[in-house]
């Protein structure tokens, strides 16, 4: 039960992660290029795909890395956050939702 309790919280940790980088990315365009809508959206998919890929590369980096799985310097406090889940996963899963936030704009842009 615990282990999904992580989970849950894990992909919250993403859904407000992606909320965030789009809010600062959609101001930045609107600064840069005005009102034009479709390239706001443009430049707000392209920021979270770039991000979300950085996030997964970054997670397979900590897999293929021998003593990735030390234990972290602030292990107590992460301990009170997450009771199972180690670092490098929820790692993944907060790049995984920002990858699913791309793709939902993605299929706005689409259909706009």
């Amino acid at each position: 039960m615990s282990y999904f309790k992580d989970i849950i919280k894990s992909l919250m940790v993403g859904i407000i992660v992606s909320l965030v980088l789009i809010i600062i990315s959609g101001l930045c365009s609107i600064l840069v290029n005005g009102n034009n809508i479709k390239n706001t959206l443009d430049i707000m998919k392209n920021t979270l795909f770039i991000i979300g890929a950085f996030g997964l590369l970054l997670f397979s980096g900590f897999i293929l890395k021998r003593d990735s799985r030390r234990s972290l310097i602030y292990e107590k406090q992460w301990k009170e956050k997450f009771k199972i889940i180690q670092f490098q996963n929820v790692l993944m899963f907060i790049a995984i939702m920002i990858l699913c936030f791309g793709i939902i704009l993605d299929r706005i842009i689409y259909y706009f």
